[in-house]
């Protein structure tokens, strides 16, 4: 493991040098930052070609400042990078921001350009900030280290942001909405000091409760998962912005997991795993930001709702039901006051709570409703949904510091959750903002995007309050010669196992399969079918065809020898050589009855692996009914899987049948997970499709299998666990 860098001469140096100081561009921009900021320590500017730079004398190099310095900014053509660098790190520089382009963005000579950068600042211990970044902000100690001018807008908060895009930190810089930072930090291409390791100084630094990242890749995972882990001990969430979707597509794959899990789907699937809240854009992110800043969990999501509007009404049940937030009746003690207060007599007073006409023009009373909402037992967090844009005349005016402040006032006594939230995007009533900001009370925009995130940080709430589960579980004992066998099988060099061979290989990790056997003439499959007992499954065994349904090579329900016999001489005909030699056939005890699933695994080379459960069968594909956790997994973890699937109450009872065996299938699927743990390095992907979940009590069966190894040399194959 790599020792962490010590971030804080880059994120808190005492003097700094910037070399290629000017009056204009990014050098410019620093020093007006500089001022702008109040910087407390030196600051030397280094240019041979001007006299004064800001209005401070300019040194001609690095080696003539007469005090020492903790950080260079460097703003030089990308050949003289390195050499600024050394000379830095001579004069006892540990850290460097590297505004400077043309590194691995620009080709082969910039990639090794950068290379060089990297290997010098891994040897020297230097936390290289860059190249191609536009800096840092660390707004708690007044240093601004940004090649782009700092608007009036960016306040101090406690949300620290760490974006690998740099047009995307400026966005954050110059937003209005009025989130607070402690930090932002643009890693550009990180040769050296990446988002993970901002992140990880993050998490320890008592000014910063909730951290942001935009992210284009994860450079070491094991390192952020290790960082995600420990922020969600500490009630830190963190939120991210993960682009790429669709730009690292997942070639076509044999096995039907494959197909189903891209690159994407693994990434979520880790951020989901370790409680990161994932956002679409930076809309989403500023949003939940701004949520998760005023309050660092939410206690449920039972919502309620005051309004005045009988459509906005009607618009945020709908949108609070798509995001799976609850509207729950009042209490019959909090609906009577609520009766009162707005002198409702007969109207029917439901959540949300429409207080049009006598609540909006009595702001005592909307108070009160507001206050009686937050006192019902049956509710979590209050939302107050008031649109109040920047253009309002005098009256609109008070009406919205009027609201804000019972908002305020009501979340301060009842110390219930407030959220003050406007069904339409844009600028915010600066009054009303200002009120809200300084009562701790945040202030989110549009309907769906407000609800969005309210559900996010639920979901964030409600994992980080359940015990993380122990990953160190006792290895499955493995009947003798298993493990070496496996071994073989997964070092043979073959494209694909055969499915008895995969079936064969996850019976030893626990996954049970029905009574089968290979026969390799026509005589060997009636024997094989005698034994085992009609009726039975007749599967050809053809090297590299995956899905032997959709090639007619898989017969169901053979009731006779007769039936066996056809199904055999059907199978030599259509897969069979021309010189009529015999075909293998895969002989197997026929199942019904169960629930088709499907548990699957794919081996990300950068992610590692990752498990998939779902709805299976041959419409797996087109259902797309799955969901994934990358490794490891509990049964915890199991069962809030299947929670997560659109038919998870096929698995309960219903229309007079049965309960499925959830336990059985749930042991089924920590035996492939067993599997993939122990042989993550030597597998591209498998699955178990359909694994037939049986009545309660009746346990479960693969009856089909494929495992895929990795595309690697024999010599090369190693195992990751269970040694």
């Amino acid at each position: 493991m790599t020792p962490a860098l010590d971030l804080t001469p880059l994120l808190s140096p005492a003097a700094v040098a910037v070399v290629g100081a000017s009056d204009r561009g990014y050098g410019g921009n620093v020093f007006y930052n500089l001022d702008r900021f109040g910087y407390r320590g030196q600051v030397a500017p280094v240019n041979p070609r001007h006299e004064t730079v800001g209005g401070r004398p300019c040194f001609k190099s690095l080696e003539v400042i007469p005090y020492p310095f903790d950080c260079v900014v460097v703003v030089t053509g990308r050949e003289t990078v390195l050499p600024v660098l050394e000379q830095a790190h001579a004069r006892g520089a540990r850290a460097a921001v590297v505004l400077s382009i043309g590194f691995a963005e620009a080709g082969d000579d910039g990639r090794k350009l950068e290379a060089n950068l990297r290997a010098f600042g891994r040897e020297r211990g230097m936390a290289i900030c860059g190249p191609n970044c536009i800096g840092l902000i660390n707004l708690a100690g007044a240093v601004p280290l940004f090649g782009a001018r700092i608007s009036d807008a960016l306040r101090p908060g406690t949300v620290g942001a760490v974006m690998q895009s740099g047009a995307s930190c400026i966005a954050l810089a110059n937003d209005d909405r009025g989130v607070g930072y402690s930090v932002l930090v643009s890693t550009g291409n990180e040769a050296v000091v990446s988002a993970t390791d901002v992140l990880d100084h993050l998490v320890e630094d008592e000014g910063t409760t909730v951290l942001v990242a935009f992210l284009e890749q994860v450079r070491d995972v094991a390192a952020f998962r290790r960082m995600s882990r420990r922020a969600r001990d500490r009630g830190k969430p963190v939120i991210v912005v993960k682009v790429g979707r669709s730009a690292r597509g997942r070639e076509l794959s044999v096995a039907h997991t494959g197909a189903l899990a891209g690159a994407d789907a693994v990434y979520h699937a880790l951020f989901r795993s370790d409680g990161i809240i994932r956002v679409d854009d930076l809309d989403d992110l500023i949003n939940t930001a701004e949520l998760a800043s005023r309050h660092r969990g939410l206690p449920g999501r039972r919502l309620g709702v005051i309004i005045d509007s009988g459509g906005e009404a009607a618009l945020v049940s709908d949108t609070a039901a798509e995001y799976g937030l609850d509207l729950p009746d009042l209490t019959t003690g909090v609906r009577d006051a609520v009766v009162d207060i707005l002198a409702a007599g007969s109207v029917v007073i439901s959540n949300p709570v429409d207080v049009t006409g006598v609540g909006v023009t009595h702001t005592d009373r909307y108070e009160a409703v507001l206050e009686a909402l937050a006192g019902d037992p049956g509710i979590d967090v209050v939302v107050v949904a008031r649109d109040a844009p920047e253009c309002a005349g005098t009256t609109g005016t008070r009406h919205h510091q009027a609201m804000a402040a019972a908002a305020v006032g009501v979340q301060r006594r009842a110390r219930k959750p407030v959220v003050f939230m406007s069904n339409i995007s844009g600028p915010y009533h600066r009054e009303a903002r200002s009120i809200l900001r300084d009562g701790g009370v945040p202030f989110l925009q549009g309907t769906r995007a407000s609800l969005r995130a309210v559900s996010r940080l639920c979901w964030w709430s409600a994992a980080a309050r359940q015990p993380r589960p122990d990953d160190s579980r006792p290895a499955r004992p493995l009947p003798d010669g298993s493990r070496a066998a496996v071994g073989r099988l997964l070092e043979s060099g073959r494209a694909t196992l055969t499915e008895h061979e995969s079936l064969d290989v996850l019976r030893a990790y626990g996954v049970p399969s029905p009574p089968m056997g290979l026969a390799r003439s026509e005589e060997e499959a009636l024997t094989l079918a005698a034994r085992i007992g009609y009726p039975v499954v007749a599967k050809v065994v053809v090297p590299g065809l995956a899905h032997k349904s959709d090639r007619g090579g898989v017969r169901t329900g053979i009731g006779s020898a007769a039936e066996m016999r056809a199904a055999y001489q059907a199978f030599a005909g259509d897969f069979g050589s021309a010189e009529a030699a015999p075909v293998d056939v895969l002989v197997q005890k026929m199942i019904d009855g169960g629930l088709e699933c499907l548990v699957g695994a794919v081996c990300d080379p950068a992610l590692g692996p990752a498990i998939v459960v779902g709805l299976g069968g041959t419409l797996a594909e087109v259902l797309d009914d799955t969901a994934m956790r990358v490794l490891p997994v509990s049964a915890a973890d199991v069962e809030a899987m299947v929670g997560e699937l659109r038919g998870r109450r096929l698995f309960d009872a219903y229309r007079g049948r049965g309960r499925r065996d959830l336990g059985a299938f749930v042991d089924a699927v920590l035996g492939v997970a067993a599997f993939v743990e122990d042989w993550a390095g030597a597998l591209r992907e498998m699955d178990v499709n359909p694994l037939l979940v049986l009545a309660e009590g009746q346990g479960c069966m693969a009856v089909d299998a494929l495992i895929v190894p990795a595309p690697r040399a024999p010599t090369e194959l190693t195992m990751e666990a269970g040694q």
